[in-house]
């Protein structure tokens, strides 16, 4: 199916599953609806799900998930792989409450990444405003645009991030980790920003000299209760 519109909302919401969002090279999205249902016989699994809808899609709205069969509890739980084509931007929200959620090298504009036991890891993305939240898991940020408002927050687990060392870029960031540890490894930062105690824990708040007039700009607030924070120079 082709997309028709330029900006595309995602709305993948799954409550026992994973979600994997990737680029496709054909100029289609394509959805891959994986179902794990608890039945005797595959027949079985087969009429339970039947007459449920998974997807829907209007030309400007994705929507998928488990939602319209929720109440068959942990009967039926859904993970779904997405691949999206270049050439749009995508926004709205990847959402599982039990589940790790990963996305790769698709153009966002206001894109919210969030699970409650699971990591979550994106690597290669652009566009403006990214945000990702897990209670029990790690976040992972990897080669990220040069122009672009970043937030992660996990209570328990850790927080890496990678970014680009150039002298165009500003930085701004806000990092506060209540017990634990925030480390500096970029040839950029490390002489700009030094690192603070709070408590138990570490911080890192400011902005780079450059911010006012800087050709691009990344923005990091980034909070972890339990669990180290590491912001590294993009290998």
């Amino acid at each position: 199916m082709k997309h028709c519109s330029r900006q595309v909302e995602l709305d993948l919401d799954v409550r026992n599953g994973t979600l994997r969002v990737d680029p496709s090279e054909d100029g289609s999205f394509h959805l891959e609806v994986i179902k794990r249902v608890n039945a005797g016989t595959r027949e079985q699994a087969e009429e339970i799900v039947s007459g449920y809808k998974f997807a829907e899609y209007d030309g400007q709205r994705l929507k998928a998930g488990d939602s319209e069969c929720r109440n068959l509890g942990n009967r039926v739980n859904i993970s779904l792989r997405l691949r999206l084509p270049a050439g749009h931007v995508y926004a709205g929200r990847v959402v599982s409450k039990n589940g790790a959620i990963d996305i790769s090298a698709i153009d966002v504009n206001g894109i919210n990444l969030s699970t409650v036991n699971g990591a979550v890891r994106a690597s290669k993305v652009t566009g403006a405003d990214v945000s990702a939240s897990t209670v029990n898991g790690s976040i992972s940020l990897f080669n990220m645009t040069e122009d672009s408002r970043i937030s992660l927050k996990t209570v328990n687990g850790r927080i890496k991030v990678q970014l680009p060392a150039r002298e165009d870029i500003g930085f701004a960031v806000d990092a506060r980790a209540t017990s634990g540890n925030v480390r500096l490894e970029h040839s950029v930062l490390t002489d700009k920003f030094s690192v603070q105690r709070l408590g138990a824990g570490r911080k890192i708040n400011g902005t780079t000299d450059n911010w006012d007039y800087a050709q691009h700009k990344i923005s990091l607030y980034l909070r972890s209760v339990n669990g180290s924070i590491g912001i590294q120079e993009l290998e």
